[in-house]
């Protein structure tokens, strides 16, 4: 069964701007609904997968986004080196989080010398790890490829900070699959994706906007933030079970489905 990393909400807000979407948002966050809506996806999410919940830090209220912690590749788990300073306190967590998991992973290491957030920029499928830059992550992570043999990797370069992570504009359903939203990259990017993926799920800039490409992908059920019925009729044709969620709450901080789980394997 799959695995899946999530983190308390308990310190969650907006107390500062990193992204266009936590622009005007701070001190804004309702914290009682945000736990209710955190805790419909997990709860949700607990049916299909296992779950492990790190407990956040205060002070820290990005750290609820489990998908930039880092990224699990080979039983190894590789601890983010956060682009913003409001952000990087949150490796040293994770790290000691993941260093108790002994059971889970071979080794955990710290990335130090290059800027990666993790899943948040790196998503595997079709036989590679696609990883995004233009807004957080370094150009060099696929040059870096974590001291592993036999791993392929493709640069994604986003080209509108709305959508500055590539879990915001890039999800691959499957190895022949991808939901995604073209105008989030640039010309070499798009014709990389066309010709990778035999199936596209091309999202309007309604679904786009609702952050509908930052799904939680198991099997055949998709979690998602509330999208368009359109949406839902067109994954539903290609057989998915579709499951919308109301994270108005993390949207205010530029997040949603995605960027609040991290896979474990």
């Amino acid at each position: 069964m799959k695995k899946i990393l999530v983190c308390d909400p308990a310190h969650f807000d907006v107390s500062y701007e990193i992204n266009p979407w936590m622009k005007n948002q701070q001190g804004l966050v309702d914290k009682s609904l945000a736990r209710i809506q955190w805790s419909l996806l997990v709860n949700a999410l607990s049916e299909v997968a296992e779950i492990e919940v790190m407990e956040g830090v205060k002070g820290l209220p990005d750290m609820v986004f489990t998908a930039n912690a880092g990224i699990v590749i080979d039983d190894i788990f590789f601890v983010s080196n956060f682009a913003h300073t409001e952000r990087q306190l949150e490796s040293k967590y994770v790290s000691k989080w993941a260093e108790t998991k002994t059971e889970l992973f071979q080794n955990v290491i710290q990335i130090s010398h290059i800027v990666f957030e993790g899943e948040g920029d790196c998503l595997s499928a079709a036989g590679s790890y696609w990883v995004g830059s233009g807004f957080r992550s370094s150009d060099n992570v696929t040059k870096f490829k974590f001291g592993i043999d036999n791993i392929f990797f493709q640069q994604l370069k986003l080209v509108d900070p709305r959508w500055y992570h590539l879990d915001t504009a890039f999800c691959p359903l499957s190895d022949s699959t991808v939901m995604w939203y073209p105008p989030a990259f640039c010309d070499a990017s798009k014709l990389n994706i066309q010709n990778s993926f035999q199936n596209h799920v091309i999202l309007s800039e309604e679904d786009a906007l609702a952050f509908a490409a930052n799904c939680v992908v198991v099997e055949q059920n998709l979690f998602l933030p509330n999208c368009s019925d359109e949406l839902v009729s067109t994954l539903t044709r290609l057989d998915y079970d579709v499951h919308r969620f109301d994270l108005s709450e993390f949207l205010k901080a530029g997040g949603a489905a995605k960027c609040l789980t991290l896979y474990l394997n």
